[in-house]
């Protein structure tokens, strides 16, 4: 298992998880389905917004660095940003 740090900018606020999975696309579909309780007014509307923005954009990897993604997340007139860390 390799462990993904997930950072999530989001309204103004910084959420950190880290998840443990076998690759980055199975690592962000678990984050994606564990966000949201701890985000202030992120409701089940938002919820699938970002579900369905994680199946539309693919993570790039950020040039110049190893085992680092970001993902620009359009949910719908709010816009997410995560970055992800792998740590091998």
């Amino acid at each position: 298992m390799i462990k993904y740090t997930f950072i999530f900018e989001y309204k103004g606020g910084t959420y950190i998880r880290q998840i443990p999975a076998p690759d980055l696309k199975e690592a962000i579909g678990i984050w994606a389905n564990l966000t949201g309780p701890e985000i202030p007014k992120f409701n089940k509307k938002k919820k699938l917004q970002l579900l369905k923005a994680i199946e539309f954009y693919e993570p790039d990897q950020i040039d110049g660095m190893e085992n680092v993604w970001h993902l620009h997340l359009d949910m719908n007139k709010t816009f997410g940003y995560l970055n992800v860390v792998a740590t091998l």
